[in-house]
């Protein structure tokens, strides 16, 4: 892969084995999964042998740690190569600059964290499989808010990147309409009017989790409750944005609160 970028920084895969290396979600069962852990329990499998597929996931996985800690405009080849314990000669036998092996990681991540998406179950409450999804983004991005600030960030400075953004985009929201249109019997003629919708609520949950992660700058503290709180709102925005009405009061906990005050701003 050659890239079309000179900033210092820095495959498409499908991952039908994901491990269930992950937190799970209070009252949920979706599993949000740390994308660094996975890599690293990946080249485990070639453990005892000497694998160029092992190596490049070690330095893959090297980077991915390297992201939490390290801006886009500071990390170096040596960094990687010293976490992963190999030579920068070693990474050059896999990636021609440090833009590539970013590349490369942001991809694959978007096709992992695409193949982790909550199963929607058409027996289920409309709002149960809203807030499922919800609580998985936010737990994923939780878990890999460095991957997600490289994303971003860089997005906006790489063409590579920024469709690398928009294919996630696509895919979640593409995700959703696979549930609304068939379960809601959407026509033509409204399907793009939901997708305009989905992508709307679905930027205002971005922006929430990038002050909260400081993907912008520095991170707003949360305490859990306060983490709850706001996932349960962002699932009601999204759950009254598409259904034009609240949630069932019962399926919220903290969430609760906002009800009352949502339904005085309607009357």
């Amino acid at each position: 892969m050659t890239c079309k970028s000179c900033y210092a920084y820095g495959m498409v895969t499908k991952h039908s084995d994901i491990s269930r290396i992950s937190t799970s979600n209070a009252d949920s069962d979706t599993t949000a999964i740390c994308f660094a852990d996975y890599l690293l329990a990946q080249a485990k499998q070639f453990e005892g042998t000497r694998s160029g597929k092992k190596t490049k996931l070690l330095l893959l996985a090297s980077a991915a740690r390297l992201f939490e800690t390290i801006t886009p405009q500071d990390i170096r080849v040596s960094d990687i190569c010293k976490r992963a314990n190999t030579s920068q000669g070693t990474f050059y036998l896999h990636f021609e600059t440090k833009a590539e092996i970013t590349i490369e990681l942001l991809s694959r991540f978007v096709d992992f964290e695409g193949g982790t998406m909550p199963v929607f179950a058409s027996t289920a409450e409309p709002f149960e499989n809203v807030l499922k999804t919800v609580r998985w983004y936010t737990a994923t991005f939780r878990l890999n808010s460095g991957i997600m600030l490289y994303l971003v960030q860089l997005s906006d400075v790489d063409a590579d990147i920024a469709a690398i953004w928009r294919r996630r985009s696509e895919h979640i929201v593409g995700r959703l309409l696979q549930w609304m249109v068939p379960e809601y019997r959407l026509t033509k003629e409204e399907e793009p009017y939901v997708r305009h919708m989905c992508f709307a609520v679905g930027s205002m949950m971005d922006e929430s989790l990038f002050a909260r992660y400081g993907v912008h700058g520095a991170a707003q503290s949360s305490q859990p409750d306060e983490v709850e709180l706001e996932t349960e709102l962002q699932a009601i925005l999204i759950f009254r944005s598409i259904f034009a009405e609240n949630p069932p009061a019962e399926m919220l906990t903290v969430g609760r609160v906002f009800l009352p005050l949502l339904s005085a701003a309607r009357s």
